[in-house]
């Protein structure tokens, strides 16, 4: 299995552990976190998350994952967030 990560404006793909741990760790480290300084705080930067049999690297490819993992990180806080989306295979 390929785990498949877009955050950053672009995809990023593991095919070991080794990778799956620097992807890990480049999200926990580097997602950009709301601005609660503004007048109007906009949500922080997002990760999505799959597993597939193929790298996925175009949003057509998005559909060859069964499910789907969304992580936030504040990491000024200390805070994250994870929400887990079945995919039933018509999307």
């Amino acid at each position: 299995m390929i785990l498949n990560a877009f955050y950053g404006h672009r995809w990023h793909n593991a095919n070991g552990n080794l990778e799956a741990m620097a992807i890990f760790s480049e999200i926990m480290t580097s997602l950009r976190h709301e601005d609660a300084s503004r007048e109007w705080p906009g949500p922080g930067e997002v990760a999505w998350l799959s597993f597939s049999e193929q790298e996925i690297t175009g949003m057509k490819g998005w559909n060859l994952s069964v499910n789907r993992l969304c992580v936030s990180v504040n990491v000024s806080t200390g805070y994250g967030a994870l929400m887990w989306v079945p995919v039933d295979g018509d999307t």
